[in-house]
């Protein structure tokens, strides 16, 4: 069952470091290379220790990236 989230949900969504990436394939210390580097996803620091991504800010950080939007990616 796939759920879809209109924009202002997707505001309310962030993912843990693990989460972003299990779900992009990419290794955590690379997200948090980039992240000491100033590079890559946007994140937030919640708290003294926890790291956030915001599920609307990277997908737009990857439909900048890539050059697509999602329904173009889909249709490719």
């Amino acid at each position: 069952m796939e759920v879809t989230l209109n924009e202002e949900e997707q505001k309310l969504v962030l993912y843990s470091e693990k989460e972003l990436s299990r779900l992009l394939n990419i290794s955590l210390p690379k997200l948090r290379s980039d992240r000491v580097k100033g590079i890559g996803f946007p994140w937030r620091k919640i708290g003294t220790k926890s790291v956030r991504y915001p599920m609307h800010e990277c997908l737009a950080y990857l439909q900048k990236r890539n050059g697509l939007s999602y329904e173009e990616k889909d249709q490719v």
